[in-house]
């Protein structure tokens, strides 16, 4: 029996909801939500009154909170 290294494949939507952004970094709608209003959140994007995160700017975000020991 042979283990293969497999990689896991998800296709995301261009553009996230808050829902959306809040299970794929792990952090809470209002926890986006208040950071958002702070002004200190991830880059999103305003179409009417719905907010939009895109994938690549919540990365972005996550790599900047990194803290080294």
């Amino acid at each position: 029996m042979s283990l293969r290294n497999t990689t896991l494949s998800i296709e995301l939507p261009r553009l996230l909801s808050v829902k959306q952004a809040s299970l794929y970094t792990g952090l809470s709608e209002s926890t986006l939500n208040n950071a958002r209003w702070r002004g200190d959140g991830p880059p999103y994007i305003k179409l009417g009154r719905s907010v939009r995160y895109r994938a690549k700017d919540l990365l972005s975000y996550i790599d900047t909170r990194e803290v080294s020991q």
